[in-house]
């Protein structure tokens, strides 16, 4: 990766977890609830957490931050960010040599602000228990 790659990767990773930092703060205040199993992930460049898997029990749920803006130029190349992904916890079954379930397994939304998918991503979780 040549050095003005490497920058551009640096600005991508730090816009990722600007846009998840909101989200993840929101998370860790509820950590103490027993019911929610957090498991934030780190990306390997900017060293701080870009998404989270939530495991309430019933349904396993994803949140993820991409980036928003091409590192570049600072041109809107990604209105919605933020991607939530759904499924439960035993809603499908994997084919012996396929690791991969179908994506009808999943449901799968794409969001612009953190408030609107958290507000899904709760809504959810509420209508599961």
């Amino acid at each position: 990766m040549s050095s003005s790659e490497n920058n551009l990767a640096i600005v991508a990773a730090a816009e990722r977890a600007s846009i998840f930092k909101p989200i993840e703060d929101r998370l860790l205040a509820l950590q103490n609830n027993k019911r929610l199993g957090l498991s934030f992930e780190k990306n390997t460049i900017s060293n701080k957490n870009d998404s989270v898997t939530i495991n309430t029990g019933a349904l396993k749920i994803s949140v993820r931050a991409f980036v928003s803006k091409h590192p570049n130029t600072g041109a809107v190349i990604n209105p919605l960010p933020i991607s939530v992904a759904i499924w439960k916890e035993q809603d499908f079954q994997l084919n012996e040599g396929c690791e991969t379930p179908q994506e009808k397994a999943f449901n799968t939304r794409d969001f612009s602000s953190y408030d609107d998918a958290l507000s899904y991503v709760f809504k959810e979780i509420e209508r599961s228990s």
